[in-house]
């Protein structure tokens, strides 16, 4: 799985659901503040096996990063 990809394609998908879609600098910053994460944590790699727990863990950045 391409990580990168994924988590992009996700945040894309939540920031359209809630008709954010041109927040492009926010949604910069959370990709990269959850590539950090996964990649400080490669453990995290396994925890995340489906969309719903990719979503979980991107709003879970977002709220944990939020300044």
């Amino acid at each position: 799985m391409i990580w990168s990809r994924k988590i992009e394609d996700m945040i894309y998908h939540i920031y359209y659901m809630h008709d954010c879609q041109n927040q492009t600098k926010q949604m910069e910053k959370l990709k990269s503040i959850c590539m950090n994460e996964i990649n400080s944590h490669p453990e995290l790699k396994q925890a995340l096996t489906d969309d719903k727990a990719i979503e979980y863990f991107i709003i879970q950045m977002a709220l944990e990063n939020i300044a």
